[in-house]
């Protein structure tokens, strides 16, 4: 095995642990960051900043080593040493970086350049050494022209496959496997093993004599090998910068883009991310073929070209995947992809990926080598310009990847920031071929028809991409708000025949509805405000995480006594959709404040406390990301800015996959003293987490309810406030008991992130429902002489209707319509006025026909 494949051996696994690394740092710092694609274009921004540095900063060092590849060694094992300790600081950083920024306003610039700041600030040293290592390689074994189109191209291709293959490792098999820190140690052995290797290889006879002339480049007696190029210097560098702004913009607007098709979950990114890498490492192996056909000005032009047409290209694939019925059978909310074995499913879409955004991502990938030759000039100066242009391209890559997520994403959308892409790379094209080998009219023969190409491709985009998933599900209705932005596209929509009926959706999932439509959502929508203020009248100052269609807040603001009330909500178009409700009179009320931030990040900023915190986040399979929010860590974040009397109330869909239930549950129980379940007919349960019991704490009386609220109330069906507590269902002793030990949700290691994208679909079927709820009927029958007092019927036969109130949606949840219709009739003649029965009758009469 030759020299130069042993050490594009060496690249391909160093960038795999690079990608292990940038993966698993990137989800710890986006506790710091926010969730946001911001919070992660950030990370991206200090990861390639650092590399850009190092790259650039390698020729000052590479002097004063006499081996070009111990000097690989030693960054090797550098970049070991300081992952460990980089590892270190992120978990403990959150609170650090939070109290930063708590002085700064909520948005606005100075928090992004703070963020960014601090991304580079604490990634420069491991990332710094990473980047090195891409011109300390090519120290090695670049010594002459002929060497620079052989090795210079396969480097970096190599490398950059490398960290496709760790992306997607990392993605689909370590960090569910291990965990963060998990993944983030087998980078670790992989960069000793590669020093090790580099070490041993320079030690060697061989190697010493291969390393001896790369060893003295740049020296008196070293042949000044030209590299002619017609494009001067500085051209070179801006479209170095300007080509890795394109590309890493694209890479953010796609996986936007490629959301409908393969959901929210970390699968969907590490298939963009995969795709994206793959082609830029297998684009920048042509590099020598391509130099060989002489004229590199012209074959970087055509290139530029080629991305600006195969962009094009891409998006109008994607719309029609969206638009027709046969594409639309592709997607992760088709019945027959939900049927798939979840390695189908993602094989499935991650090849979908690949025929649409490989063309492109080939081509920018021979780009960047492509033009770094141009820019080297002369082979006695590897080091200093191969780090020169990676600087340059990874420069442009910060401001690719920010400035997607704040400008080209809000103002442009997906398909409006993709035009302007393809027009940024027709401007390189045309600024190369102006430099090209040949006259003016030889330039415009080739010129001429691949422009009229991209015209006419980039004509064709349209406005924005189809989405046929209705907020109102099968209700006829219209579209009254929609905004496409860098986290979500939110939108509102208003029945045809009764526009009082609303709904709105994130990415096609409906999370807020108004009155009179989709019973499940709304009930518990009021009921995340009613139980506890009935349970703690006392409660002063609430926090809401999650705005929705601001029914909740609405809610709250029907209790006079509350003095503050704050709602926390990431995604600025929610807020600004809300408006679009009824229940939007809120925000006009006084002691109502919404903070647009991310909840994790708000927490740890502020010195507040409440006495209520209410959480209400998406929960399903294709929000798997949301898993942070029912972690250890964040219910210990809470329990902490929670008065003395303070209680934390959680939605947990009992849509929820058992297992997953079940460790939300212990996760739960595992920070909270104090931890009771309500549940709320049909698919809804309440967690209440506090420091004291609910025993012994005073109930609102009825004649304290408002009138206001007690309207609300009778909205979903309840006569009375009080009524409220026969929705429980179990104590913390009696769901431990049940669900028993296992896993605990936390930020290093995440179960409950890629359990729902594993899932077949027999899991995701309606009897979920009925083990969640069964699960619960064994804990409440361990739990129930310990119940509060009175939540607990005391006459045995409206004890007995209550739990049959219970068995009954079991039974709906099955399907099993003659078990349902002979509960009911008992139902009826258990407590035929009983309001909690009655309740359950009017639900689910019209299910037995």
């Amino acid at each position: 095995m030759s020299l130069a494949v042993r050490l594009y051996l060496l690249a391909f696994l160093s960038g795999a642990a690079a990608l292990a690394y940038e993966v698993s740092w990137t989800k710890w710092l986006s506790l710091s960051f926010g969730s946001s694609t911001l919070g992660a274009s950030t990370a991206v921004a200090g990861f390639m900043g650092g590399m850009g540095i190092g790259a650039w900063a390698y020729h000052r060092v590479q002097g004063r080593v006499a081996s070009p590849l111990r000097l690989y060694a030693l960054l090797e094992f550098g970049i070991a040493l300081t992952a460990v300790g980089l590892t270190f600081l992120l978990e403990r950083l959150p609170p650090i970086f939070a109290a930063l920024l708590s002085a700064l306003p909520e948005a606005g610039g100075a928090v992004v350049v703070v963020r960014i700041i601090g991304a580079l600030s604490i990634l420069i040293v491991p990332t710094a050494l990473m980047g090195a290592t891409y011109p300390a390689l090519c120290s090695v074994v670049i010594e002459s022209r002929d060497t620079v189109d052989r090795h210079l191209g396969s480097l970096y291709g190599w490398n950059t496959i490398g960290a496709a293959i760790g992306g997607l490792t990392a993605g689909i098999a370590l960090i569910p496997t291990l965990g963060l820190n998990g993944s983030i140690a087998v980078g670790v052995v992989l960069n000793v093993g590669v020093g090790i290797a580099a070490w041993v290889l320079a030690s060697s006879r061989s190697v010493a004599d291969a390393a001896a002339g790369p060893a003295d480049v740049g020296s008196a007696g070293a042949e000044d090998e030209p590299l002619a190029s017609r494009l001067p210097h500085r051209v070179t560098g801006v479209i170095l910068f300007t080509s890795g702004f394109a590309t890493l913009a694209y890479e953010i607007v796609w996986f936007r883009a490629y959301r409908p098709v393969a959901g929210n979950s970390t699968f969907a990114f590490t298939i963009v991310l995969v795709t994206f890498l793959l082609g830029l490492g297998f684009g920048a192996l042509g590099l020598r073929r391509v130099v060989a056909r002489g004229q590199p000005e012209r074959a970087l032009a055509l290139v530029q070209f080629g991305i600006a047409i195969t962009a094009a290209l891409c998006m109008l694939i994607l719309h029609q995947v969206l638009a027709t019925p046969t594409g639309q059978g592709l997607l992760i909310m088709a019945p027959g992809v939900r049927a798939m074995e979840w390695p189908v499913r993602l094989a499935m879409h991650g090849g979908l990926a690949l025929a649409m955004m490989l063309p492109a991502t080939l081509l920018m990938g021979l780009s960047f080598p492509l033009a770094s030759r141009m820019y080297l000039g002369d082979v006695t100066r590897v080091g200093q310009r191969v780090g020169g242009a990676v600087l340059f391209a990874n420069l442009g890559s910060i401001l690719g990847s920010i400035g997607a997520a704040t400008v080209l994403l809000p103002w442009l959308g997906t398909m409006g920031s993709t035009r302007l892409l393809v027009c940024v790379n027709v401007v390189l094209a045309l600024a190369a071929a102006y430099h090209a080998v040949g006259s003016s009219a030889q330039r415009l023969r080739w010129v001429a028809p691949s422009l009229a190409a991209v015209v006419v491709l980039a004509v064709l985009i349209p406005p924005s991409l189809p989405d046929h998933r209705n907020p109102l599900g099968t209700l006829e209705s219209r579209i009254v708000f929609e905004e496409e932005g860098e986290l979500a596209t939110v939108r509102v929509a208003e029945g045809v025949e009764n526009p009082a009926f609303r709904g709105m959706s994130i990415d096609g999932t409906t999370i807020g509805v108004s009155e009179g439509w989709s019973f499940p959502i709304y009930s518990k929508q009021l009921m995340l405000a009613h139980l506890p203020m009935w349970l703690e009248p006392r409660t002063k100052s609430v926090l809401q995480i999650g705005l929705g269609s601001a029914s909740t807040l609405d809610t709250l603001t029907r209790y006079p006594g509350l003095e503050r009330i704050e709602s926390v909500e990431i995604n600025a178009a929610v807020v600004r959709g809300a408006e679009f409700f009824e229940q939007a009179r809120a925000f006009e009320d006084p002691r109502v404040t919404v903070h647009v931030e991310d909840a994790i990040h708000f927490l740890l900023s502020s010195d507040r406390r409440w006495d209520l915190i209410i959480a209400d986040g998406k929960q399903n399979a294709d929000f798997s990301g949301n898993a942070k929010m029912l972690s250890r860590e964040l219910y210990e974040l809470a329990l902490s800015r929670l008065t003395e009397r303070g209680m934390f109330v959680q939605w947990v869909a009992t849509t929820t996959l058992p297992d997953d239930f079940a460790t939300v549950g212990r996760t739960a129980a595992s920070v909270f003293p104090h931890l009771n379940v309500f549940y709320e007919i049909p698919v809804s349960t309440i967690f209440v987490g506090s420091s004291e019991p609910l025993h012994g704490r005073r109930r609102m009386p009825a004649e304290d309810v408002p009138a206001a609220a007690l309207s609300s109330l009778e909205e979903i069906l309840f006569p009375r406030l009080d009524l409220l507590r026969y929705g429980w269902m179990t104590d913390r002793d009696g769901l431990m008991e049940t669900i028993g030990p296992g896993p605990i949700n936390t930020w290093s290691n995440s179960v409950l992130e890629f359990a729902p994208y594993r899932a077949s679909a027999a899991d995701w079927s309606y009897s979920q429902d009925a083990a969640n709820i069964g699960m619960l009927l064994g804990a409440r029958e361990i739990a129930y002489l310990r119940a509060p007092e009175g939540f607990v019927a005391t006459d045995p036969a409206l004890r007995e209707a209550h739990l049959l109130v219970w068995v009954a949606q079991v039974y709906w949840h099955l399907g099993q319509g003659d078990e349902l219709e002979t509960t009911l009739d008992r139902l009826e003649q258990l407590a035929p006025e009983d309001p909690i029965v009655g309740r359950a009758l009017l639900r689910l009469r019209p299910a037995t026909g």
